[in-house]
């Protein structure tokens, strides 16, 4: 009759790596959705208006993106490009570890910066922009986060929002931006 052998419980030094990492994950999935929200506000507030205001309120593209399909379409695109990246950098990476929470900075920091710069979500600032949409998104964030209005005009907001997604997006495919960061916290 063979014997099992025990072996050693898992060291609390690899669980504490192992939670460490999988909290970096869900934070990354919740980043991730929220990302998806605001998406779906930045195609209510600044891509509706815009196609409205160029090609009038009746075109097909304003039909489109104020359809259901539509307004998730473009939020689909831009998380599915962050998650391309990701799937593209982790295996490329040298610091395995730090790549989900260097994307869910990233990704906190882009929608900071979009809602201080436009104000698209804010209650008070729906009134600078026209609305062409029955897609109400506006609930979720019914409170005020800053203390003065500021509103773009759409074609304004959207090539800020184009810009600052292009940056956010070669931020998280670059991996050499990230690694003198990395030595000056090691």
């Amino acid at each position: 009759m063979a014997t099992r052998q025990l072996q050693a419980p898992a060291s609390s030094s690899a669980l504490t790596h192992t939670l460490v990492v999988i909290g970096q994950m869900l934070l990354l999935m919740l980043v991730w959705a929220i990302f998806f929200l605001w998406a779906l506000l930045a195609t209510e507030r600044l891509l509706i208006p815009w196609i409205g205001t160029l090609m009038g309120g009746q075109s097909f593209l304003n039909q489109f993106f104020t359809s259901f399909i539509g307004a998730y379409l473009p939020a689909f695109v831009v998380v599915l490009i962050s998650l391309m990246l990701f799937f593209y950098r982790m295996p490329r990476s040298q610091e395995k570890v730090s790549v989900p929470l260097e994307f869910a900075l990233t990704i906190m920091l882009f929608i900071a910066l979009q809602l201080f710069v436009i104000g698209f979500a804010l209650p008070w600032a729906m009134d600078c922009l026209p609305t062409a949409t029955s897609l109400s998104f506006e609930q979720l964030l019914p409170f005020n986060l800053l203390p003065f209005q500021t509103c773009l005009s759409p074609g304004g907001g959207l090539l800020f929002t184009t810009l600052a997604l292009m940056v956010l997006f070669w931020l998280q495919g670059s991996e050499h931006l990230w690694q003198p960061l990395r030595q000056k916290l090691a």
